[in-house]
Formats: structure tokens, C-alpha cells, sequence
């Protein structure tokens, strides 16, 4: 950010100016790839990229290649191939094999290991008497007293989701002392990465063998209460009348201890209601020191605004106001301070708004003046509800719609107005000047995308754009408003054509569209190459604006894209256009 003087009327100019690092891209999507999300980091790369294609998104995400450069050099970003055994390759490699080197396929769906469970207790054996883990068991499992499935079920019950995780019986490190592994579904790996292969038991045998290790879980930390699941295994086999005793004896013992348990809540239940009187009174007393707090606050902030001279004093303020606005929030009960949040950020909006608006009409009262924007639909009829006429500030609506052209080589003065609402109220690099007319017409910004087209805000975009069209012929006697350039070319000449989204057309042509969004920017490349006579075509869309992405892409790019209101149903396909930007002409409508 830099900011200059004018020297012939002392306005402050600011300039921004912002480069894409081809490293930093990088490695933001290599860090996707680090937190599990690998379909995002191929995506990312794609997409911010045009060319790279998904097998170079690939080698980027696993260190065998890299962006260097930014987009302010000459030759733009550069992809660069890396060796397989340098030091990004081999640690990529690593975090991949961390990933996803222990996921194994099985019924068509791709598990992980998580956990081994090392000892049964009385409370697994109470769940086990209820659940049905047969359709999660896995392996081997011994027959029991209570049924082959009773002590996948008792291990079940250590499992993270109990629906769908599987109970995996692993003869490690013997068939007699096997291991009990958790596994969890996983999404699937990516692409470049082969999920082991074969029965689960013995893929995480193999697993153990080399030397894997994961979270332990059951009651390993309570030998006194602990049925070692090795020795469940062989006494299963070997001795199961002995397993129905100690089963039944596991089963009294846990009744006892569960009443013991209950006595002993009651008891403390009835210690801490003594105190719910006097919590409650220390809440209540906290709500309302929140809300008195808010309630000053806001007074406070209200008598500063109307004292502000500037819209960045203004800022300032707000600023202010939300450090001392989060602080008081930490002090205070959150439970009990939902209200008195919403309040005093609403009522912080309402008067910083006001303030801006009524800069926005003594300024207009001074320069420019105010016209009447009719909200009425085509045929004359007034709307629904809400007024019909706008009274709207004449300059910054000026400035607003005719961004970009050389008033004063068409004979008229360039509208005076100094900005009063700041860049990026409403979205990042908005039009401030967007932002003054629409508070100086007594709107909200917080509405002004609102996504129903029968509000208010809606109804005045869609006069606002038809009042722009109307303008630009006014103010300049051209037909259409340029979002972009060609750099050279001043006349264009070529048969429409009607394409659909992502779909390209003949080189040299005039490509109409209804918006100027990225689904047409493949018609926007292909119009734009030289056709048979060696000429460019163009794009023309119904709405669009400076910011919309045509525009932008469209500047990068070198291509021409034309704003032309109902442009589609203008043209008719196979007409001959011919465009002249020097003059501002453009002949061949119906």
C-alpha cells in the first residue's frame, strides 16, 4: 500500500498492488495434503493455475516437483521438476507413508488401525450382554459360554464409532495370545497410493510384525479387575465351563460396584444442590453486569461517532470498540451474554452507518445533487412493497457506473466526490463509490446482496444496472460498457454465436452470454483467438461488472469482454456484429 498527494487538489491517492507466489501456493497445498485432505490440495493447484494439469497438481503434492517465481515476473510462475531422492521428495514421501501406509481395504471401503485393546473389565462385560458385533468382528474368534461373538462385543466397546469401526482378532504374536486392533473407515487414499492388501488379520499382523504401534485401550491399568484377552482365548477353547464361572462372578461383582457407584452420586448430588441457590445468584448478578457493561458501551461509542470527522476516525472507533467489546466478553458469562452481543453489535452497525450516511447527503447536497432511480418493473408498475422511486446520490451513482471512462474526452466534467465509506465494506475490493450511493439512498450495506429477488436491495441492483446501461449512452454514445481490453485491437468484426457453459467456440467470433462468471470463460478464449481473417473476436454478456471474472481473467489473459444489458436476447445466432471501441459503436442489433 502506498499512498501519494495530488498536487493539483490535495486528495490522498492510494495505490494497491498485490503478487502470487508459485512457492507459497505450493506449499499451502502440500499442507492440505499434511491434514488428510489430499482431493482439496490437487484442487487448489488446479485452480489456481491455468495449464497445470492434474498430473503436475500430483507431482507438486508429492515433492517431485515446485513452483517458483511470482506472478510479477516476466515469464509469470515456473514449474519445476525435482529429483525422486531430494530432500521435498523423501519428505513428502514420509508424511504419505505416516497418511495412509497402514490403510487396508476390506468390503469394498478402506480402514485404518487406531487402537489395541488389552484387557476386558466388568463394564465391557455389561455392553457385551447387549450388543451384536458380529457384522464388526474380524479374524478367528474362540466359542464361548455366551456365543463366538461375546468377546468382539466386550472389545467393541473401547471402539471410537461402535456402528461401523471393525473388531479385528490378529494372531500376534501367537494363535494362542492373539491382539485385539481397532480399525476405523478412512477416506480412500490418493490415487498415486496402493492400500494394502488381503485378509485384515493378517495385513495387521504384518503390521505388528514390522513393528506397528498404536493407541492401547481396555482395562490393561486395572490388573484386579482384568480378564487378559490371551488367556480368554485359550480358556475358551480349553476350560469353558471355568469362563462361565468367572464370567458370572466378573457380572456380581460389577452389580455391587454399580450399586456402590450410585450411593456414592446420590450422596454428592445432594452436597451440591446446597450450593445451585447461590450459583444461580452469581449468574444472574453476571447477566446483568454484562448487560449494564453493554449498555454503556454503547452510549459511549454513540456520543464518539457523532464527534468523528472522518470515516477513518470512524474505523478507528470501531476498532477500539471491538478490542474493549471482546474483553468484556471474556469477563462475563458467554451463556448470559448472547443478547446484549447481538444488541451492541447492531446497535454498533446502525450508528456507524447513520455517521457514513449522513456525510454521503451533505456531500450530494454540495456536489452533484441527488436524481430519482424508479424501482418500477417495465411495464410501468409499481412494486409490491416498498417505494417506488429512490432518491440517490447523483455523483458517486455517476462514478459508480461509469468507472473507467475519460469523461472529459466526451465533453463532460469528471463528477467531484470524495469517497466517504472505505474499500471493502461490503466484500474484499469493492467499489466505495458503490458504498456511498447505496447509504446516501438510505440502504443497508449488510443487504445489499440480498439473495431474494423480490427485496428491496435486490429490486434496486437490477434498476441501479439499467440506469448504468442508460448512462453509458447518455455520457459517452456507447452501446456497450468494456470489462476488458485486447491490447491493439480497437475494432472487432464477426458472426455471433450462443455458446453453454464450458463450452468453446469458433476463433475470431462474437461469443454472447448472460453473465460474465468463470462457466464462460472457456467460450471467452477460444472467441478471443484469431480466426480465417486473421482477426480476434470478443465476449459480450448481459451483466457483469469490473470485478466480475471475466473482467479479470479477461485482462490477464489479453481477451475483450463487452457489457452490452440483454445482450442474448439482442443478438441472434449467425448475425454479423461489427465493433468499434474508438468510437463506440457497435452495429448488427436486431
Amino acid at each position: 500500500m502506498t499512498d501519494t498527494l495530488n498536487a493539483e487538489d490535495g486528495t490522498e491517492v492510494r495505490e494497491l498492488c498485490f503478487v502470487v507466489e508459485g512457492r507459497f501456493i505450493a506449499d499451502l497445498a502440500r499442507d492440505r495434503f499434511n491434514e488428510g485432505c489430499w482431493p482439496d490440495a490437487l484442487r487448489m493447484l488446479t485452480d489456481s493455475f491455468e495449464g497445470l494439469t492434474h498430473e503436475h497438481a500430483v507431482a507438486i503434492v508429492r515433492g517431485l516437483a515446485d513452483l517458483s517465481g511470482t506472478s510479477a515476473d516476466e515469464k509469470g510462475i515456473a514449474y519445476d521438476e525435482l529429483p525422486a531422492d531430494g530432500p521435498l521428495a523423501l519428505k513428502m514421501q514420509a508424511r504419505c507413508e505416516r497418511l495412509y501406509g497402514e490403510v487396508f481395504r476390506f468390503r469394498d471401503a478402506h480402514y485404518k488401525p487406531y487402537a489395541v485393546v488389552r484387557g476386558w473389565c466388568e463394564e465391557d462385560f455389561e455392553f457385551a450382554r447387549k450388543a451384536d458385533a458380529r457384522r464388526n468382528m474380524v479374524g478367528h474368534w474362540p466359542s464361548t459360554p455366551m456365543g463366538a461373538y461375546f468377546g468382539a462385543a466386550r472389545s467393541l466397546f473401547y471402539a471410537d464409532n461402535r456402528n461401523a469401526d471393525l473388531v479385528v482378532l490378529v494372531p500376534y504374536p501367537s494363535k494362542k495370545h492373539p491382539t485385539v486392533v481397532l480399525a476405523a473407515k478412512c477416506e480412500m487414499p490418493p490415487l498415486w497410493v496402493t492400500p494394502l492388501k488381503g485378509d485384515p488379520d493378517e495385513v495387521l499382523k504384518a503390521l505388528l510384525e514390522r513393528g506397528a504401534r498404536w493407541d492401547e485401550r481396555g482395562a490393561h491399568d486395572l490388573p484386579r479387575y482384568v480378564s487378559d484377552i490371551g488367556t480368554a482365548h485359550e480358556q475358551g477353547v480349553e476350560a469353558e465351563d471355568e469362563d462361565a464361572r468367572q464370567e458370572a462372578l466378573a457380572h456380581a461383582e460389577a452389580q455391587a460396584r454399580a450399586r456402590a457407584q450410585e450411593e456414592k452420586a446420590a450422596s454428592q448430588e445432594r452436597a451440591n444442590s446446597a450450593d445451585d441457590a447461590s450459583r444461580q445468584a452469581e449468574r444472574e448478578a453476571r447477566r446483568a453486569e454484562a448487560t449494564k457493561a453493554a449498555s454503556a458501551l454503547i452510549t459511549e461509542y454513540a456520543e464518539r461517532v457523532a464527534k468523528a470527522t472522518s470515516s477513518s476516525e470512524l474505523s478507528e472507533l470501531g476498532v477500539q470498540f471491538e478490542q474493549r467489546f471482546e474483553a468484556l466478553s471474556r469477563d462475563a458469562d458467554m451463556a448470559c451474554f448472547d443478547e446484549a452481543d447481538l444488541k451492541v453489535r447492531n446497535e454498533l452497525e446502525n450508528r456507524y452507518e447513520h455517521a457514513l450516511r449522513q456525510r454521503v447527503i451533505e456531500q450530494a447536497e454540495s456536489h452533484g445533487g441527488f436524481f430519482e432511480l424508479s424501482l418500477r418493473d417495465e411495464h410501468g408498475r409499481d412494486p409490491k412493497t416498498g417505494p417506488a422511486v429512490l432518491r440517490v446520490p447523483l455523483n458517486p451513482f455517476l462514478k459508480w457506473a461509469l468507472k473507467g471512462f475519460d469523461f472529459e474526452a466526451y465533453g463532460h466534467e469528471v463528477p467531484v466526490w470524495n469517497n466517504v465509506c472505505a474499500s471493502g465494506m461490503k466484500m474484499m475490493m469493492d467499489d466505495p463509490n458503490h458504498s456511498d450511493w447505496m447509504l446516501g439512498a438510505g440502504l443497508s450495506l449488510r443487504d445489499t446482496y440480498s439473495a431474494d429477488d423480490e427485496s428491496l436491495p435486490a429490486r434496486v441492483m437490477s434498476a441501479a444496472y439499467s440506469k448504468r446501461s442508460a448512462l453509458v449512452d447518455e455520457w459517452t454514445g456507447c452501446q456497450f460498457v468494456p470489462l476488458a481490453v485486447a491490447k491493439g485491437e480497437s475494432w472487432f468484426s464477426g458472426e455471433v454465436v450462443m455458446p453453454k457453459p464450458n463450452e468453446a467456440v469458433p476463433p475470431g467470433s462474437i461469443a454472447v452470454v448472460p453473465t460474465a462468471g468463470p462457466e464462460y470463460q472457456l467460450a471467452m478464449q477460444s472467441a478471443c483467438r484469431p480466426g480465417s481473417d486473421g482477426r480476434p473476436g470478443l465476449l459480450v454478456c448481459n451483466t457483469g461488472g469490473r470485478l466480475a471474472h471475466l473482467a479479470i481473467v479477461g485482462k490477464e489473459l489479453g481477451c475483450t469482454v463487452l457489457m452490452v444489458p440483454n445482450a442474448t436476447a439482442k443478438f441472434r445466432k449467425g448475425q454479423t456484429v461489427f465493433v468499434n471501441l474508438k468510437e463506440g459503436t457497435l452495429r448488427g442489433f436486431l
